[in-house]
């Protein structure tokens, strides 16, 4: 496709793909990213954290306990099989954690599997987890619109170990600390972070999230262990070899998990396939400006790269399709 057709395609488009149409072909995409891998002795590990919240019909925080034995039994009945732990990260302002982790053991590709069972939650859990409980609502929302305080976020978790089940995002030789590889993939993630904001923040809810403590971004940026950076690269208390990760930060709850998945396992491919290529490492603000957002994303040549000219033209349609969408609900 030329870059003439593309942008036809792009202006012509009279509807926007499906979403179930976009998931596919995200499947696609990193199940060809695994693939390229596994054939040069590379498996991806990949594990979330995804947060929701628990309120009333006023988007009032819901601070009443919700047993995590309930959430995990909600789970199991759903047929949830990555399911690694469920706690209550806040009850003042109805904050829940849901972890998942993937084992090295599990077939392939691991990343699918992760993206389908955090979609099935996070339309399935919330009419079945306020059937079984007194509360009014379960939302998978950065923020609420009643109370700014009450935030969520979706963070990803990601490492590679080699055929042997060693982390090559661990280097023993530099005394315990993130590979070259690990740093590279986080530069890349970096760059598809600032060209694919409007994929992280599809609502004003994950803009009002920024900044708005401890656990979440207050900009673009690659940090060690714990901070506000939109990038962290950490380890458990442990420190041990199995722990060191690159964890996402950016996405909230509202973002859609296949869009991040997408970026952070297109990262590891891009570290891996291409050393060489040169990363901006430098941070920048998150600014609140949807339709430049998405502007830097239909003109990012690395997220061409990453989706290919047929998946980005959708995602781009699919993007502005939803902020049309936005604006025609707004109050005059």
């Amino acid at each position: 496709m030329t870059k003439r057709d593309w942008q036809r395609r792009i202006e012509t488009a009279s509807f926007p793909p499906s979403l179930d149409e976009i998931n596919r072909k995200i499947e696609e995409r990193l199940t060809f990213f695994e693939n390229r891998l596994r054939e040069r002795g590379i498996y991806i590990i990949c594990g979330a954290e995804q947060k929701f919240l628990a309120h009333d019909n006023n988007e009032k925080p819901w601070k009443d306990w919700i047993e995590p034995e309930t959430i995990k039994w909600c789970l199991r009945d759903l047929g949830v099989t990555l399911l690694e732990d469920v706690g209550c990260q806040d009850a003042q302002t109805g904050k829940y954690q849901i972890t998942y982790r993937i084992p090295q053991k599990a077939g392939f590709p691991r990343s699918v599997s992760l993206a389908q069972e955090l979609r099935k939650v996070r339309e399935i859990l919330p009419e079945k987890l306020c059937a079984m409980t007194k509360v009014s609502a379960i939302s998978f929302q950065s923020s609420l619109d009643n109370s700014p305080d009450a935030t969520a976020g979706l963070h990803m978790n990601l490492s590679v170990c080699n055929a042997a089940g060693e982390n090559l995002f661990y280097d023993s030789t530099l005394g315990g600390v993130a590979s070259t590889l690990c740093r590279k993939a986080a530069l890349e993630l970096l760059a598809l972070q600032k060209d694919g904001l409007a994929l992280y923040a599809p609502d004003e809810a994950s803009y009002r999230r920024f900044g708005s403590h401890e656990f979440a971004p207050s900009e673009l940026r690659i940090d060690h262990e714990r901070s506000d950076g939109s990038i962290v690269l950490k380890s458990d208390v442990s420190k041990t070899p199995d722990s060191f990760r690159i964890e996402d930060r950016l996405a909230g709850a509202s973002t859609y998990p296949y869009f991040p998945l997408l970026a952070g396992i297109g990262a590891i491919y891009m570290a891996v396939t291409n050393p060489k290529h040169s990363i901006n490492g430098e941070s920048c603000a998150i600014i609140e400006n949807p339709e430049l957002a998405i502007k830097n994303f239909e003109y990012s040549a690395l997220w061409k790269e990453i989706a290919g000219d047929d998946l980005h033209g959708d995602l781009v349609a699919y993007l502005k399709a939803q902020t049309q969408s936005r604006s025609a609900n707004l109050p005059a």
